[in-house]
């Protein structure tokens, strides 16, 4: 682990990359059709990088990194190596066609060209070809054209989208048995709505949530002796041991694999509207858990980032926004919850407002925003999950597409 700088020895700004970095996400309004996906790839590279500086090196201000940088050659190889990677794959490589498409990466190109100099130079020679490593893998493969999982979409079910809000309301203040009830409505009355063509015929994946659900209640509510108990009040008032808390975990990646149906599981259905209300009811659900969630991680993580790169280049892009949300809403604090959520509403969104650069943005920071969280503790996994991700998006016509 690179040495981060010690208390006092460097003062600055801290979201001054943050800021820069923001810049691209106006890059998909300026892209052509075919090229948003080459914007939001950029997005995502961008955002890896100013979490890996916010990681490793414990700050985001240009001359913070550059007095860093000369502190150590250590240090000088990490500022290199992720300016280099920064440059290269989310700021110098954007469509050549289209030169407006330029313009909001040139800032956050200069300020890294201001980190890496003079003596990061090497580093960000080695970055560089890290950062390229999307765009070249992208050119290798063939281009496809929007995903062949979501051409035909049928309108939202209306009584779906109520009880997706309803469990949203109540997982939020009101009691969790109550809440995952009305998550387990939305995903049965979205399934009925559904397009199920070249499906199975059978709810596999609603009827896997229901007993997963059902046990996961029936254990919670033996713990906290009432139903009315909120997560907090669970959290807080009622002892659980480590091994239900691991049992408690168990089930709730169950069931929320199931609700977000990610990649193979997209076969047996696809997630509609309960996606967004999953993202917070399991968010919620698993504050009360932390041992037993921490002793999953491991597991799901990895699973968790390959259904996300592998559905991205089949062009599955619904079953990559399940796997994602899953991935971000387990993750501790506030950072991985808000980039789940937001995934979960760009193919909602996209469906009921077309604006395709607006939510192809969206869904560019909303990446960003889980793969920061998953840096924290699982970095090779983000890497190669950010670096997948970013090859898959560089030529598809179509990110976002509706579910």
């Amino acid at each position: 682990m690179v040495r981060g700088p010690r208390r006092g020895e460097i003062q600055g700004v801290p979201n001054t990359l943050v800021w820069l970095a923001a810049l691209l996400a106006v890059g998909p309004f300026l892209s052509a059709t075919s090229r948003r996906g080459a914007a939001e790839s950029r997005l995502i590279l961008a955002g890896l990088g100013v979490a890996a500086f916010a990681q490793g090196a414990g700050t985001l201000g240009l001359g913070d990194l550059r007095l860093l940088a000369w502190q150590s050659p250590s240090d000088a190889w990490f500022v290199g190596i992720t300016a280099g990677a920064i440059i290269a794959g989310g700021c110098l490589l954007p469509p050549f066609r289209s030169r407006l498409a330029w313009l909001p990466a040139l800032p956050l190109a200069i300020a890294m060209g201001y980190v890496a100099i003079p003596r990061a130079v090497v580093g960000a020679l080695v970055g560089a070809g890290f950062g390229a490593l999307p765009w070249l893998i992208a050119m290798a493969l063939p281009r496809a054209r929007g995903s062949a999982s979501s051409d035909h979409p049928r309108p939202l079910s209306k009584s779906a989208c109520i009880a997706a809000a309803l469990a949203v309301v109540l997982a939020a203040a009101g009691p969790m048995a109550f809440a995952s009830l009305a998550l387990l409505a939305a995903a049965w009355l979205g399934w009925r709505s559904a397009d199920r063509r070249g499906l199975a015929g059978i709810p596999a994946l609603p009827v896997i949530a229901t007993l997963a659900l059902i046990a996961w209640n029936w254990l919670a509510l033996t713990v906290a002796g009432s139903p009315w108990a909120t997560a907090a009040v669970l959290a807080r008032e009622a002892p659980i041991s480590a091994a239900g808390q691991h049992l408690l975990a168990a089930m709730a990646i169950v069931w929320a694999l199931a609700l977000a149906a990610p990649w193979p599981l997209d076969h047996f259905g696809r997630a509609t509207v309960q996606l967004p209300a999953l993202a917070v009811v399991l968010a919620v659900a698993l504050r009360s858990m932390p041992e037993g969630l921490a002793a999953w991680q491991p597991i799901a993580t990895p699973v968790l980032a390959a259904a996300t790169v592998v559905a991205a280049f089949r062009r599955r892009w619904d079953a990559a926004a399940g796997a994602l949300v899953v991935l971000g809403a387990t993750r501790p604090g506030a950072l991985g919850v808000a980039g789940a959520l937001a995934i979960a509403l760009v193919p909602i969104g996209s469906r009921v407002v077309r604006w395709p650069a607006f939510w192809t943005a969206v869904a560019g920071v909303a990446t960003a925003l889980v793969l920061s969280a998953t840096l924290r503790d699982e970095v090779l996994v983000t890497v190669v999950l950010g670096l997948g991700v970013a090859a898959a998006a560089q030529y598809a016509d179509r990110v976002v597409a509706p579910i």
